[in-house]
């Protein structure tokens, strides 16, 4: 009998994470307990297998993590510029503050809303990708 490479441990560190990588797609806690099991795993994983899937998870996560800073900065700079533009294109005589006001905000909250659910689809393909591919290759070497 064939012994099976794989450690069932390891695997199930590599679901485990994967799976809180799915659930932090939409909550950003879960994201980071999986980037915690992600670091544990591989420091105890001696397969290049599931060391190349705690890599490929740790890639997401800095990928993430860079996106929501990267993208909050550039919102924080951006900004305040763009909202001189609307007051003064408004005009200071004809300025209506709840309008003025709401064209501000609209544009900076649909590019943030955007820019996450971009990052979501972006995890959430991730994560199911890798989620495939452990149950392939250990269908594949249990065969051999």
């Amino acid at each position: 009998m064939t012994e099976f490479p794989l450690e069932a441990k390891s695997m199930q560190r590599v679901y485990l994470s994967y799976s809180f990588y799915l659930i932090g797609a939409f909550l950003v806690l879960p994201m980071f307990v999986g980037f915690v099991f992600t670091v544990i795993g591989k420091a105890k994983s001696t397969d290049s297998i599931l060391r190349i899937h705690f890599e490929e998870q740790l890639r997401v996560f800095w990928i993430y993590l860079f996106s929501v800073f990267g993208g909050a900065l550039v919102l924080i700079c951006l900004y305040p510029i763009y909202s001189a533009f609307v007051i003064v294109d408004r005009g200071s005589r004809e300025a209506d503050p709840e309008i003025t006001v709401l064209l501000m905000l609209v544009p900076a909250l649909a590019l943030v809303l955007f820019g996450y659910l971009a990052l979501m689809i972006y995890v959430l393909i991730s994560s199911i990708r890798g989620l495939e591919r452990p149950v392939r290759l250990s269908s594949r070497l249990r065969c051999v």
